[in-house]
């Protein structure tokens, strides 16, 4: 669930131990060329990213990135990773699902052919390799189980095989202390909603903020905190490793728009 993500995180923002060097890659993509443009998702990036530089972590973020961009984006991710205890990507845009394999959608993508699998879209499992080869922690939060107007697309382009094209995104396998969220369950789509925020990114931002704003009225809760994290983070983190599944996915409204 997207709560087991959160607890995480905030273990990670208030352990002592984890007060050296986490790092955060944000992405929020609307303005999509060949497919319309989404909604929230600016908010959402945007409003994430400032929630967690207020938490201390290094953001680098994105708005609006083409395929070249994104991988660029990410590259510049991998490096700021090294040495680093904790880190976290948030995407919020359009992703899809091909044989139970997870891709992110750039702006630029038309998936007009088989071929744009490999040349239009980025991997998500590229992501998140390189988050486990640098930090022992990772979230990687996905609200991206929108319903893809691109997919029909891909689907002509690939004949009898468009049966591989699912759903949302696909149950994603993760490696010791590392844990994935998903905006809905996999296979199913979710409402970006009419809020500021979409029902996934909003539900997070609030719990980071009213984190903040506790410490705030409180500066000794800041302290005792980071105590209590030094007993449970450790084993927060390695209960991970005992799931094989390190996915899990918050109860967003299953219809799609």
């Amino acid at each position: 669930m997207l709560r087991a993500a959160i607890v995480l995180l905030c273990l990670c923002i208030g352990s002592a131990a984890h007060a050296g060097k986490r790092v955060a890659l944000v992405i929020g993509n609307a303005a999509y060329r060949h497919a319309g443009e989404l909604a929230n998702t600016r908010n959402d990036a945007g409003d994430m990213a400032a929630a967690l530089r207020m938490h201390g972590f290094e953001v680098l973020d994105g708005i609006d990135l083409d395929k070249a961009a994104l991988e660029r984006k990410i590259r510049d991710f991998a490096a700021a990773l090294v040495g680093a205890d904790v880190g976290v990507f948030f995407y919020a845009g359009h992703g899809l699902q091909i044989s139970g394999t997870n891709y992110l959608v750039p702006i630029d993508a038309q998936l007009r052919s088989a071929s744009a699998l490999d040349f239009e879209m980025v991997r998500l499992d590229l992501v998140q390799r390189t988050m486990e080869r640098e930090a022992p922690t990772n979230i990687l939060f996905l609200d991206a189980c929108r319903d893809n107007p691109l997919a029909p697309n891909l689907a002509r382009a690939m004949g009898t095989r468009s049966v591989d094209i699912g759903r949302g995104l696909a149950p994603a396998e993760s490696g010791v202390g590392t844990l994935i969220s998903f905006s809905t369950q996999p296979g199913n789509v979710a409402l970006d909603g009419t809020a500021r925020n979409s029902p996934f990114a909003g539900a997070l931002i609030r719990h980071l903020r009213s984190l903040e704003r506790r410490s705030e009225r409180d500066p000794d809760r800041r302290s005792q905190r980071r105590d209590a994290g030094d007993l449970t983070a450790a084993g927060a983190v390695g209960a991970l490793g005992a799931h094989r599944h390190g996915s899990t996915s918050s109860r967003a409204p299953r219809p799609s728009r």
